[in-house]
């Protein structure tokens, strides 16, 4: 560096203003992805594994869009997390809308109220989570399970990536896992690398939420990619 240049390096432990949720995400990225945590976490210089989806364009404005539909990640000690999805001129474009933790169905669905969804907007959510579902469901919400073929959603993700699926300049969270979302690295006995066909499980949360509504909502209204 120039000898006038002020280097300051910082990282999240320096953000007092970070939510817990977020730092939390990032401490268990040490765990699931290394590469990532050394990158993105401590400031360190490396590589990241080979990205799942990768970057996405970011919009700023809300298209007058006619549709809009829902997923919905189901957690507790993780982040709960929802996206709304809308349709607009053959493109997708998504809002991080909850990335929360400790966050109660109750609590749950008084947000959606407050939100104002629609009872025609489809709300895709976790299948595993059945009573939930039926819980939300009997509060007037338009809810189905999510299909949750993981293979088969990454690729419909991945084939709209190249400009047909936009994050909301808001969504911090859902791009802060995008950045780190790489498929699982296997090192052989030869000594070499190889990546298998699975994500790293762990940061996820609204990138699953997005999968469960583009890909189920794909399926149910037969939409097709042009």
């Amino acid at each position: 560096l120039h000898k006038d240049t002020l280097f300051i390096e910082t990282t999240y432990l320096d953000n007092p203003a970070l939510a817990p949720e977020t730092r939390d995400s990032i401490i268990r990225m040490q765990y699931t992805n290394p590469d990532w945590y050394r990158v993105y976490g401590l400031g360190e210089w490396g590589s990241l594994s080979k990205l799942v989806i990768g970057k996405l364009p970011i919009f700023t404005e809300h298209p007058p869009a006619k549709e809009s539909f829902w997923g919905l990640d189901f957690g507790f000690n993780a982040p709960t997390a929802l996206v709304q999805c809308q349709m607009y001129d053959n493109h997708f474009y998504v809002t991080e809308r909850v990335y929360q933790t400790d966050l109660t169905n109750t609590e749950l669905i008084a947000r959606l109220k407050e939100m104002g969804i629609g009872r025609n907007e489809y709300l895709f959510c976790d299948s595993a989570e059945p009573a939930r579902i039926r819980e939300i469901n009997q509060a007037n919400f338009l809810v189905y399970p999510a299909d949750k073929d993981v293979k088969a959603g990454i690729d419909l993700l991945r084939s709209l990536r190249y400009g047909s699926l936009h994050i909301h300049h808001t969504s911090k969270n859902l791009m802060n896992e995008l950045s780190g979302y790489s498929y699982k690295k296997l090192h052989t006995s030869d000594g070499s690398e190889r990546y298998t066909d699975d994500p790293e499980k762990g940061n996820d949360h609204a990138i699953d939420a997005m999968r469960y509504a583009i890909f189920t909502y794909n399926k149910r209204v037969n939409y097709k990619i042009r």
